[in-house]
């Protein structure tokens, strides 16, 4: 229901985005779509010249819980989607997963932990079910087969090998819990749609 009133396309590797901040026309949102480190450097520059429009970041779980902390007030009312994972995500499963993390690790998991114990997961589970049996054609299926409870919440496969949570997609906000800055998510949206290649 939006309308898109400008569009700034940046070099990667932009070491100064002011021109680019001077040159924004008014609007209720900011919507960023680009990659660290080329991301802090932006919203400490919006900052900066004093921009206080809402900022909407694609894939806002690239900014990790150490960035959080060092930039923790600049953030703070930042929404943004989830493009894998976050240790904010309330399934049983996930706190199961980040407190386990955290007692072993001593640190907060970030999506590529989140994603690595997922994927090694379903890969162990696949091999359960098979009895060890590794061979692709016999492996794939019992995969395929799977349901289990994942920190993304249940999963399950389409016919075609397409992974599939309850939910799909994900908003969140930095917020402060337990004392340190982090991704909550605050809105869902149900996985309404199966791969294209089902029959």
């Amino acid at each position: 229901g939006g309308e898109v009133v400008q569009q700034q396309w940046v070099p990667y590797g932009t070491p100064d985005y002011g021109p680019y901040v001077t040159n924004l026309v008014d609007a209720d949102v900011i919507g960023v779509s680009i990659w660290l480190p080329d991301l802090l450097v932006l919203i400490r520059q919006l900052d900066e010249f004093g921009i206080k429009t809402p900022l909407l970041i694609d894939e806002c779980d690239q900014i990790y819980p150490e960035h959080l902390a060092e930039m923790g007030p600049l953030l703070e009312d930042v929404k943004g989607t989830i493009r894998i994972y976050i240790p904010g995500f309330e399934y049983p499963a996930n706190k199961k997963f980040v407190a386990a993390f955290k007692d072993k690790y001593g640190k907060t998991p970030i999506d590529s932990h989140g994603a690595g114990y997922i994927i090694t997961s379903i890969h162990l589970a696949g091999l359960e079910a098979t009895g060890g049996d590794a061979r692709l054609e016999v492996l794939r299926p019992a995969i395929l087969g799977l349901e289990m409870d994942t920190p993304l919440g249940p999963l399950s496969f389409s016919p075609t090998g397409s992974g599939f949570t309850d939910i799909n997609a994900y908003m969140a906000e930095v917020q402060i819990v337990d004392g340190e800055y982090t991704w909550v998510p605050f809105q869902s949206y149900p996985n309404g749609s199966r791969d294209p290649q089902d029959k």
